[in-house]
């Protein structure tokens, strides 16, 4: 029977070709053309050697096996088994995709919410992404708060089973028993909690990244002339390939913005309960550090914005000489081509240089304020307080300056990852509002007129 035949994907292995393909209903493109034993619409996959499977289906998990990802076992001890045979995971294996990570409804869901955008007086494709990735991104923090109570518990917990052996003669053994045991739970809590807040901002990342993606790509085959003109086809495919990319990536490090603060100023709480005044000793060193890595950032940022200049003006120069690579070698143009693909190349090498240089200088001062802040602390509370330092005391202030040394860390990186993001999406955003051709609506030739045109 007649059907619409689209190709949504191909990839190569061992030099063959694999496609997938949609088949769709003539009724769905044609509603005249009407066929009553027509199969409904669904997803197939051509293979390789012309086998026609249908995708696997994804599995069902329990709760328990939600908790513990045990839903992902079936699919390594197969990839296992398949490498100690010398051999690779096939097309067939691998699960098809919830209907709400597929390209289409995604892509449908994302142009919906950005129709309502364009209605705005006010435009925000922050806002039309967040309305997609919301539940993911609200659940996740709440993974990521029982994490932060969690491996702050830890210290406090610490500081108790060293009281309890200052004084284990007189303490009943189940204390101790129970605090170890408190110390393990809190320590399953963290690992748990961090894997499933990776595991939903990670989803939301790809979402994201598939959406933008797929935006780009429609809007820049219905661009109108004028609005060509303005953009070059390698800033386009760097808004897919790069952008869209680096936003996905930014999500790794995306709660760090609220969470490091938190967990900074909860560290400092519990660190002035053990070390007193000497507290702010310390935290002036920190203010220190931070100033510091202030004006990294700034050059950070403005050190990616010309490197993605460079990037553009590269990726348009290998373009036009693609295309016109006759031309090149007929002229024997290729020398001077060559050197000022160099250049730019150079350019934009120079700049991921100074950016490789940069964000060493970040870490070397992320990873020396902890000691730092260690070695000043101390030092305070020795010439302030004359009783010593308690063990107990002392364990737990290390405890937590070790716990300072993450949200120190990720403070930069949640920084970057904003600035990266904003960049980003004000790029994707200015493409997404270019003037773009009228649709013209195809009529079936049923339902037209002698004389009448099939494109109105």
């Amino acid at each position: 029977g007649p059907c619409s035949i689209t190709m949504v994907e191909s990839e190569g292995r061992n030099g063959e070709l694999t496609f997938i393909i949609e088949a769709r209903k003539a009724s769905d493109i044609a509603p005249d053309i009407k066929k009553p034993d027509m199969a409904e619409p669904e997803m197939v996959r051509v293979l390789e050697r012309g086998k026609i499977v249908k995708p696997k289906p994804t599995p069902t998990p329990g709760v328990m096996s939600l908790i513990f990802f045990t839903w992902l076992n079936s699919i390594v001890e197969l990839g296992y088994k398949r490498n100690k045979e010398g051999k690779g995971l096939e097309s067939e294996d691998l699960w098809e995709l919830r209907a709400e990570l597929q390209g289409v409804n995604l892509t449908k869901a994302f142009e919906q919410h950005w129709r309502d955008e364009l209605a705005r007086p006010k435009r925000s494709i922050a806002r039309a992404l967040w309305k997609m990735i919301n539940y993911l991104v609200i659940t996740s923090a709440g993974f990521e708060l029982i994490r932060i109570a969690a491996s702050f518990a830890s210290p406090l917990i610490l500081k108790q089973i060293i009281v309890y052996l200052q004084n284990y003669q007189t303490e009943p053994a189940s204390t101790g028993y129970v605090l170890a045991a408190m110390m393990c739970v809190a320590g399953f809590f963290v690992a748990l909690s961090k894997a499933h807040s990776f595991q939903r901002m990670l989803s939301a990342g790809l979402l994201v990244k598939g959406a933008l993606t797929s935006a780009v790509f429609h809007k820049s085959i219905r661009l109108t002339n004028a609005a060509r003109q303005e953009r070059t086809t390698g800033e386009i495919v760097n808004l897919m390939a790069t952008d869209a990319e680096r936003m996905f990536l930014s999500f790794m490090s995306l709660h760090s913005v609220w969470s490091a603060p938190l967990q900074l100023a909860v560290a400092l709480y519990l660190l002035y309960l053990q070390v007193g005044d000497a507290t702010w000793v310390g935290l002036g060193a920190l203010l220190i550090v931070f100033v510091i890595l202030a004006l990294v950032f700034v050059t950070i940022a403005r050190l990616e914005r010309l490197r993605m200049v460079a990037a553009d003006v590269r990726v348009k120069l290998l373009n036009e000489m693609l295309q016109g690579i006759k031309i090149i070698k007929l002229m024997g143009w290729e020398e001077p081509v060559e050197q000022a693909v160099d250049a730019t190349r150079a350019t934009e090498l120079r700049h991921v240089q100074w950016l490789a240089y940069t964000r060493s200088v970040m870490i070397a001062f992320v990873m020396g304020s902890t000691l730092l802040t260690s070695l000043v602390t101390f030092a305070t509370y020795a010439n302030i307080y004359s009783g010593g330092l308690n063990p107990s005391s002392v364990f737990t202030a290390v405890a937590l300056l070790g716990l300072l040394r993450f949200p120190l860390m990720q403070i930069p990186q949640a920084i970057n990852a904003y600035a990266q993001c904003r960049v980003s999406l004000v790029r994707i955003q200015s493409l997404l509002e270019s003037e773009e051709m009228l649709l013209q609506e195809a009529r079936p030739l049923s339902a037209l007129a002698p004389g009448q045109p099939v494109v109105s």
